[in-house]
């Protein structure tokens, strides 16, 4: 589920371009912050898009009021701010969606294809062994070594 929003006051992160929250209290999984990936940022850039991991049935109750008190209370747009622009969209099956127990059941059942055939081996994020790049390039390297 995706909120693509733009507000009326400057954010207040000027730094990142994506924020990630695994804090199980919030809808909000990640932001992407527009603004930031540009060399200079314009005074009232203040557009994002919110990524909410949820599943179909789950995602009618999530609304666009619920995502912006969420956005306030993380300190991401000024408390004070008004939504000028809103809209949001419904991907279904896009990613997996993560939970405590993704790694363990996505390496379990990497395991019992890789001892199935002798002449493959899988990497990278669906392994079950890394999630972030650089864990899954070293990965790939120890695979391939």
């Amino acid at each position: 589920l995706l909120f693509h929003l733009e507000f009326d006051k400057p954010l207040k992160n000027k730094r990142a371009t994506y924020l990630w929250n695994w804090d199980p209290d919030f809808k909000i999984f990640r932001v992407t912050l527009y603004p930031n990936m540009k060399k200079k940022i314009e005074n009232n850039s203040s557009y994002l898009t919110v990524e909410v991991l949820c599943d179909f049935e789950e995602a009618s109750s999530i609304n666009v009021s619920q995502i912006i008190k969420e956005l306030k209370k993380l300190d991401i747009v000024p408390k004070n701010s008004e939504v000028i622009f809103e809209k949001s969209e419904l991907l279904p099956s896009t990613i997996p969606i993560l939970t405590k127990d993704y790694e363990s059941q996505t390496f379990k059942l990497n395991s019992i294809l890789e001892e199935s055939y002798k002449n493959l081996k899988t990497a990278g994020r669906y392994s079950g062994r890394a999630w972030f790049m650089n864990d899954t390039l070293v990965d790939l390297y120890q695979i391939l070594s």
